[in-house]
């Protein structure tokens, strides 16, 4: 079951009994059971290199050192949450070295949307994700498309079982993920509690950030 999952570009784990999902630190322990260290370690390098490449993630690696970056909102993210600083390649240059979080390579651009290298397919792979997902029932609506991008930081968010309301595990942000409204900083929702009015697919990803309070 286990290589099965790798060889389908996975990095979680699904019971065939009851489709429960677990990830690689909850499964560890039952893996070591029947596989080597060696083993073990195989199956533990290719769970990271298949997290890496979902595009519903907020971690990405800088191309030039191999470091991977979590999106971190604690720090400054200049005027573009594409624009990311590559600490490692930072220390070694003495000066601040950025990197696209879309292409993984240096920072070319000024402070628009493009990286500045020409092969930077921005996002369109996202893109394809929002216009090509599947819909669902969510809080008895109908044809709710079933993943999204965060108002606030644009990383993708499949609904799985919760309610419309939805926090963003990466930036914080609350928001409906029927209608797209986000609560305001007073912890008010801009939305009604019975919500019946899908918002579209979304065509964007939020590229600029702008002062909020967490």
């Amino acid at each position: 079951m286990a290589m099965a999952t790798l060889q389908e570009g996975r990095w979680d784990f699904q019971c065939p009994g009851c489709n429960h999902k677990s990830d690689f630190h909850d499964v560890h322990d039952l893996l070591s059971a029947a596989m080597t260290a060696d083993e073990l370690e195989v199956v533990n390098k290719q769970v990271n290199a298949n997290y890496v490449r979902q595009p519903l993630n907020d971690v990405r690696q800088c191309r030039t050192c191999g470091t991977y970056s979590q999106k971190d909102f604690s720090k400054p993210w200049y005027d573009n949450i594409h624009r990311a600083v590559c600490f490692t390649c930072t220390k070694r240059a003495k000066h601040t070295v950025e990197f696209c979080w879309y292409c993984g390579q240096q920072w070319k651009g000024g402070s628009g949307k493009s990286c500045g290298n020409s092969n930077c397919q921005g996002p369109v792979p996202s893109l394809q994700i929002l216009a090509t997902c599947k819909t669902k029932n969510v809080d008895f609506v109908s044809e709710v498309p079933d993943t999204r991008a965060c108002p606030r930081c644009g990383v993708l968010i499949t609904h799985e079982d919760a309610c419309k309301r939805i926090k963003c595990k990466v930036c914080g942000c609350n928001f409906c993920f029927i209608c797209l409204k986000t609560q305001d900083f007073a912890g008010r929702w801009q939305c009604p509690e019975l919500v019946y009015e899908v918002a579209p697919r979304q065509t964007s990803i939020p590229s600029c950030i702008a002062l909020w309070a967490n």
